[in-house]
């Protein structure tokens, strides 16, 4: 796909490389909502209903969107730089802080489910 733009004299204006990066990205941000819709679908039927394998599928579902945030991450950092590895500030994000992130969204959509069952009890 092409992100160039043709001039009403033919001539074409190349898009930066970063225009190609951002938007060629966009599916993977839709996949990423598309696993929490599942995990807070089944922390609802957990909470609401105290399904036992509601709980086993969103815990397992849960390690299975951090392991595939922490790659989309890695990913992300292999097309910006060169070896991020070799820096010390984006090893201690790769390995640390990302994994924090990921658990964080997790448990603050646990809690928020809680909060929508309250709501309607």
């Amino acid at each position: 796909m092409t992100y160039d733009k043709t001039m009403a004299d033919g001539t074409r204006i190349e898009a930066p490389r970063f225009t190609y990066r951002v938007l060629d990205s966009v599916p993977v941000v839709f996949q990423l909502f598309e696993w929490l819709l599942v995990i807070v679908a089944f922390q609802y039927a957990d909470v609401r209903f105290g399904f036992v394998a509601a709980k086993v599928a969103w815990i397992g579902l849960s390690v299975a969107f951090a392991l595939y945030f922490g790659v989309r991450v890695s990913n992300a950092q292999w097309r910006f730089f060169e070896d991020p590895f070799k820096n010390r500030r984006w090893r201690l994000f790769s390995y640390y802080l990302s994994p924090v992130i990921s658990g964080a969204v997790v448990f603050g959509l646990q809690h928020l489910v809680k909060q929508m069952v309250a709501a309607q009890s």
